[in-house]
């Protein structure tokens, strides 16, 4: 006799092992999201490791990798950055979009006040 407290949760009882669907295809779906990301991974790193072979890992951490001008190449790159930040500062403006300017001045509060008063809080 039930209290009507049981789950109503849709399971087959096999053998005293609860096979319960929903917790079957959960599992099932995140294994599916594990096994593609590990091959995503491996993919991307038999595809990077000739390039990983010739710089070495310092070909990730640093700025102007093996070029004969590292400094030029750092204020290229400095350069590319402050248009690529320009080009978003005018499409913020035009479509009329929130926006908060950060520099290196900021502390964590005087960042944390802008975005609430962006997000209405």
């Amino acid at each position: 006799m039930t209290d009507g407290t049981e789950s109503q949760t849709p399971s087959f009882h096999r053998k005293g092992f609860r096979f319960d669907l929903f917790r079957l295809f959960t599992w099932v779906a995140s294994a599916a999201t594990v096994a593609t990301l590990v091959c995503i991974a491996a993919s991307i790193l038999v595809q990077a490791w000739p390039a990983i072979a010739h710089f070495g890992l310092g070909f990730f951490t640093t700025v102007a990798w093996k070029t004969s001008d590292p400094e030029t190449a750092l204020g290229n790159l400095l350069v590319r950055d402050e248009m690529f930040t320009s080009v978003i500062r005018e499409e913020t403006k035009r479509l009329e979009l929130p926006a908060i300017e950060v520099d290196a001045g900021m502390t964590e509060d005087d960042l944390a006040r802008q975005v609430s008063r962006v997000l209405a809080f």
